[in-house]
């Protein structure tokens, strides 16, 4: 029983990112809306991480006075509602409003899944769930991003099918996860100061996912502007970048005892390396790959301040996880236009320029994690 409760509370991560089944197919949607300004169709495929931004600091407090079983059940009613709706309008006004409020959905239930986690478990154990949790959103990226990959050939409306995959997760986590209460620490939560170290990780979160999202916004583009893919092969690429970020979660609690300290310099450097490559890639194979290494590489991040988060016994772990996910929305939401204001100030033409530029600023941040683990490790030795 045990089993299948832990199972049925995972199975609701495989939605967390599903947003991004629009990410294909936007060549085609900015073509039939050619009235509408280039970036501002690009927005659709982030604008829901806005709207979630927005929403996963209330969403514990809705919590404690709706409950949180009853208010993780109207997220998923609220996202799969706003999922479909695009199928059956042409109205781009309505295409927008139902991205609205799939982010609104998203936001109400994505901050409580930690809850759960973190009220059912503890530990090692905790850990654990922390690390499958953002495993199993890496497998809904690659599940939702196979099924765009078939859908698409017959149209970018008929993707939004995906969102059907909503009802068995509903089902299956209304029969078996158990409603939790606010524990009386967790009241108190509001009186808890977040240290600076902390407000670092946030703002390091938020470049990062702006990023990983330009990898994600930019590679249909990129494969087109290289002459080397096409639609599909990014829904394949985005499969295999969820691949990886499930392998990530998979590994974390093995990489953190094996590597300890040294895990984060060595995710940034890969990352770094990654984007130089994919920048310079001229086959589809080579995308592919790289796309495995960059969800791998980002993904070992998430987990680290999530279970940093959570571990502590002051009773902020809610409030700590709903401004790191809050973090996580703003560099997503904002990612189309911190992209073209990185284009328009350095005069950036070509979707590889973003790329080398993006890698040589991970970079820095990857010696920079560098230098600040060697110098913990001799303040450390040194007594300090």
């Amino acid at each position: 029983m045990n089993r299948i409760r832990k199972i049925s509370l995972l199975l609701v991560s495989l939605l967390v990112i599903s947003s991004g089944v629009l990410l294909p197919s936007l060549p085609e949607i900015t073509s039939q809306y050619q009235s509408i300004n280039p970036t501002f169709v690009e927005v659709l495929a982030t604008l829901p991480a806005l709207l979630t931004m927005m929403t996963v600091g209330f969403s514990p407090r809705i919590a404690r006075q709706f409950g949180y079983k009853r208010t993780v059940q109207l997220g998923l009613i609220v996202t799969f509602l706003s999922g479909i709706l695009p199928i059956f309008t042409t109205s781009f006004t309505l295409l927008f409003v139902s991205r609205v409020t799939f982010g609104i959905g998203v936001g109400l239930f994505n901050p409580l899944l930690f809850s759960f986690s973190s009220r059912l478990y503890k530990g090692k154990e905790l850990s654990d769930m922390i690390g499958f949790q953002s495993a199993f959103e890496g497998m809904g990226g690659i599940l939702t991003s196979f099924l765009v990959a078939q859908l698409i050939l017959f149209g970018w409306r008929h993707t939004l099918w995906t969102y059907l995959l909503i009802l068995p997760v509903f089902t299956l986590f209304t029969l078996f996860v158990p409603d939790i209460k606010p524990l009386e620490e967790e009241k108190k939560a509001e009186k808890v100061k977040i240290d600076k170290s902390f407000v670092a990780y946030i703002f390091l979160l938020i470049v990062l996912i702006t990023v990983y999202m330009s990898v994600s916004i930019k590679l249909t583009a990129f494969l087109l502007e290289q002459g080397v893919g096409n639609a599909k092969d990014t829904s394949n690429a985005l499969a295999l970048m969820g691949v990886g970020a499930m392998s990530a979660g998979l590994l974390f609690g093995r990489n953190m005892q094996l590597f300890k300290e040294w895990l984060l310099p060595i995710a940034f450097s890969g990352l770094s390396l990654s984007l130089f490559l994919l920048a310079n890639s001229q086959q589809v194979w080579m995308v592919l790959v790289l796309n495995f290494f960059i969800g791998l590489c980002f993904r070992t991040f998430m987990p680290f301040l999530l279970n940093k988060a959570n571990q502590s016994s002051d009773g902020g772990g809610e409030k700590r996880t709903a401004l790191l996910l809050a973090g996580f929305n703003i560099g997503s939401a904002l990612a189309p236009v911190s992209i073209r204001i990185m284009q328009n100030l350095l005069s950036l033409r070509y979707v590889k320029d973003i790329y080398l530029t993006e890698s040589l600023l991970l970079t820095i941040i990857a010696i920079g994690a560098i230098l600040a683990t060697i110098f913990s490790k001799l303040n450390k030795g040194s007594g300090l």
